[in-house]
C-alpha cells in the first residue's frame, strides 16, 4: 500500500529544509567563521618569539601593548579586543592575578578576543614552555 503525500507532509518537508538552511547560514556567520576571514595581524606583528601584542580594537588595530615574559599582576591601559602571537608560541591568559583560574591558552593570533571569553581586562599573562621541547 502506497501513501500519497498530503499537503501537510509537503509543508513539513519544506519547513525542515528552511530550518536546515537557516542553521547553515547561522553557522557561516558565527564568530569562529568570521575569525577565519579576519584581517591578518600587521606585518611584523608576530615575528619575535616570546612576544604577545594586545590590541584595543578587533582585527589587530587600535592601541597596542607588547608583553614579554610572565606578568603575574597585569593591567592593560585599554580593554583587550584582539591579540597577536608568533606561530608556535603558547600564552596563558588568566582573569585573575598570579595565574589563578579561569585561564585560557592562546596558540594563534586572535582577531576578536571575545571568542575566547576575553571581553575586558586580564589579571596575569605568561608564555608557556613548548610542549615539544626536550
Amino acid at each position: 500500500m502506497f501513501s500519497v503525500p498530503t499537503p501537510r507532509l509537503r509543508q513539513d518537508a519544506r519547513m525542515k529544509k528552511m530550518i536546515l538552511a537557516l542553521a547553515i547560514a547561522g553557522f557561516a556567520a558565527s564568530p569562529l567563521m568570521a575569525q577565519r576571514r579576519a584581517a591578518p595581524p600587521p606585518a611584523g606583528a608576530h615575528e619575535q618569539e616570546g612576544v604577545l601584542i594586545l590590541y584595543g580594537a578587533t582585527d589587530f588595530s587600535g592601541q597596542s601593548q607588547r608583553v614579554t615574559g610572565a606578568q603575574g599582576s597585569f593591567s592593560a591601559p585599554f580593554t583587550i579586543r584582539s591579540l597577536s602571537i608568533r606561530p608556535g608560541d603558547r600564552w596563558q591568559i588568566c582573569t585573575n592575578a598570579n595565574f589563578r583560574a579561569p585561564c585560557t591558552t592562546v596558540t594563534r593570533p586572535i582577531a576578536d578576543a571575545s571568542i575566547l571569553g576575553i571581553t575586558g581586562q586580564v589579571g596575569s599573562i605568561r608564555l608557556l614552555p613548548d610542549p615539544n621541547a626536550s
